[in-house]
């Protein structure tokens, strides 16, 4: 079973507004706080979304948008490492997708996702 990640600051992991969930910025950290390579990372952050999502009785299949905060970029070959693990942990699913380049994130992460979900009823 997979739990939710615990939110490092003031905020809620998600929230829901009427059919639309709005899943804050996942990071890979995993339950011990470890941080992998770039692939282990954005496995750990769908992963995470995953798990938010469940807890509001949505999944992946849910997701209409994502946006990726990636350090790294322009580096082509960032971004290709990270494509072929994000296609790798969203299987067939195609959300709209946006990916930013930044200078950092908080803890030192290399990427953070954060999605946009619509659950009818």
């Amino acid at each position: 079973m997979t739990t939710t990640p615990t939110p490092s600051g003031h905020y809620a992991l998600a929230v829901r507004r009427g059919d639309w969930l709005f899943v804050a910025g996942q990071t890979g950290e995993d339950a011990l706080g470890d941080l992998g390579d770039l692939a282990e990372q954005t496995g750990g952050a769908v992963a995470n979304i995953a798990a938010v999502l469940a807890a509001h009785g949505a999944t992946l299949d849910d997701v209409v948008r994502m946006t990726c905060y990636l350090v790294g970029l322009p580096d082509p070959g960032v971004f290709t490492e990270f494509d072929r693990a994000y296609s790798a942990s969203l299987g067939d699913r195609h959300p709209a997708r946006t990916t930013v380049g930044v200078a950092g994130l908080p803890a030192g992460e290399l990427i953070e996702i954060e999605a946009t979900a619509v659950i009818p009823g």
